[in-house]
């Protein structure tokens, strides 16, 4: 099985894997965004009386997505999209 595999497997030439790792960069940085999203809650509602707590976590909750929200509507065109601008985009 593993010799079959092997022998199925390709070698990316130069521009697949700039491709991967690019992608692979945007999604280990989302993630990480997210958790600290999820840490900075946690923060705030340290600081909060109890009763607030609830109101705080929504609130964040709502910025996260908000966030992805804004980023499908806009930010994915900025940072893959065609164009010949060289500030924005590909």
């Amino acid at each position: 099985m593993r010799d079959r595999l092997l022998q199925e497997a390709r070698v990316l030439d130069d521009a697949e894997l700039a491709y991967v790792i690019d992608y692979a960069f945007v999604l280990i940085c989302g993630f990480l965004c997210f958790l600290l999203q999820a840490g900075f809650s946690l923060l705030e509602v340290g600081g909060v009386r109890a009763k607030n707590a609830k109101n705080i976590m929504i609130k964040n909750i709502m910025d996260a997505c908000v966030s992805a929200l804004a980023y499908w509507a806009f930010g994915y065109a900025f940072a893959y999209g065609e164009g010949t601008n060289p500030f924005i985009g590909e």
